[in-house]
């Protein structure tokens, strides 16, 4: 996946500085990003395909969350979006959102996020497994997260704030041991001598 520069994370479990990751920054919540981060949940084209559990944006939420939620930012700190893990309360596993702004669709952010976002759950939180959701007719939401690892692994249902009601999801499922072949395989290089 990708190469984090241990050298800039503190050795506390449960802190991280900021990490620049290409394009992106990825850092803690502050409160002043409450307002541009509610704006871009609003909109309709990403708060439709929001479950009611994804990373919150209420001004009473920002402080509190429980496993590990992280802005997205551009190279000024600007926030674009949020990505996380929290525990997935009807069982014992851990459940990964992420939304950005719109105008940062297609750019590879989600990406570098999501890979960035795997790499703390398994390298430091040494999660034995991840789920993720996607709205059924997201696309894009389901591409995103089989480039990053993920397997299909069944459809659910799950609140959605936006639509007031339950939405049908498909499921995905990355365990360790995919993750850690998908970083092997990312380290090999080719011999250039190769047929």
């Amino acid at each position: 996946m990708l190469d984090i520069d241990e050298g800039i994370q503190q050795d506390e479990p449960d802190s991280i500085t900021p990490l620049r990751i290409g394009a992106i920054i990825l850092r803690f919540p502050q409160s002043c990003d409450q307002g541009k981060l509610a704006a871009i949940a609003s909109n309709p084209r990403i708060a439709k395909n929001l479950s009611a559990e994804s990373c919150a944006v209420k001004c009473n939420q920002l402080d509190n969350f429980s496993g590990r939620t992280l802005i997205i930012a551009n190279s000024l700190n600007q926030p674009l979006g949020m990505i996380g893990y929290q525990p997935d309360h009807t069982n014992a596993n851990h459940m990964l959102s992420i939304w950005l702004d719109e105008a940062c669709w297609n750019r590879g952010y989600g990406t570098l996020a999501t890979q960035a976002m795997l790499d703390l759950a398994f390298s430091k939180d040494n999660l034995d497994c991840i789920f993720a959701l996607a709205r059924v007719s997201s696309m894009a939401s389901k591409r995103l997260l089989e480039k990053c690892g993920f397997q299909y692994c069944g459809t659910g249902m799950t609140r959605s704030a936006f639509y007031k009601g339950m939405i049908p999801t498909d499921r995905f499922k990355l365990d360790r041991r995919v993750w850690q072949a998908l970083r092997d395989w990312n380290h090999l290089t080719p011999n250039k001598g190769a047929a």
